[in-house]
């Protein structure tokens, strides 16, 4: 038997539940299949460090948005790896690189709701698992 439970989540992502971790990972195809997929992982001890950082970026890249008036792209590195994109024709915070990239309130709202639900969900099975006996 995998000790591992998983589950889909609405933004493309997938919980990752096992006994005593979990995590949120999203997988981003490559352009064609000349090229590897990108895989991100989110540690579910970091969850809360995740969206203080998600917070942080998007409210930079807010800032950013509004000061640089460039068609020009221009990505900065944010924190816990996210990237910040300006300019151009795709703008907003990703997860990595251009990969779900965020550039709405409403859309941080989400991601951020989906994130604490993930967190709750993965300690209902855990408990869940760990009380019948199955972990």
């Amino acid at each position: 038997m995998n000790d591992e439970y998983t589950e889909k989540l609405t933004h493309r992502g997938e919980l990752k539940v096992q006994k005593k971790t979990w995590c949120i990972q999203y997988y981003f195809p490559g352009p064609d299949r000349r090229y590897n997929g990108t895989f991100v992982q989110i540690d579910g001890n970091n969850i809360d460090r995740y969206i203080s950082a998600l917070r942080k970026n998007f409210e930079k890249y807010l800032a950013l948005n509004k000061s640089v008036q460039s068609n020009t792209p221009i990505a900065l590195k944010g924190d816990m790896g996210m990237t910040i994109i300006i300019g151009g024709r795709l703008t907003g915070v990703g997860l990595a690189s251009y990969h779900m990239l965020i550039n709405s309130e409403s859309e941080l709202e989400k991601i951020i709701k989906e994130f604490k639900a993930a967190e709750i969900r993965a300690k209902e099975i855990q408990a869940m698992l760990k009380s019948s006996g199955i972990f």
